[in-house]
């Protein structure tokens, strides 16, 4: 680690991952996604700094964090959005299939809400 790195406190790679990796379970433990099996890894990215694949009906998701620091970079940002695709993740792939029934659109949707609604702070 560079002088200069450490100067600015800057997580290098390794940390960056586990970073990211802990902001990212925060986030999944509040949106009360616990049924989700998620496997991190480091790679390299070309236009964001982190990206997930889901399988909504296995409940498993795969993110894969940029292993080199981007430019106005914010792995704390990065791993909140992430985790909120994969909240809506269901939606999507409900949403997706053709084959989804009226009920299980509404099921997923009044889920998506209800956590939302948990979420998002009341107007005073």
């Amino acid at each position: 680690m560079s002088t200069k790195d450490k100067e600015k406190g800057k997580p290098q790679k390794g940390e960056r991952l586990a970073l990211f990796k802990a902001v990212f379970e925060k986030y999944q433990d509040k949106f009360e996604l616990h049924g989700y099996a998620v496997a991190f890894k480091e790679d390299t990215l070309d236009d964001s700094v982190a990206c997930i694949q889901t399988d909504s009906d296995n409940f498993r998701a795969s993110v894969r964090v940029c292993n080199h620091k981007k430019e106005q970079e914010n792995l704390e940002a990065s791993a909140k959005h992430e985790a909120i695709h994969l909240l809506v993740a269901r939606f999507s792939e409900l949403a997706e299939n053709r084959h989804a029934s009226q009920q299980e659109i509404m099921a997923c949707e009044e889920e998506l809400v209800r956590k939302l609604a948990f979420l998002i702070p009341d107007i005073e």
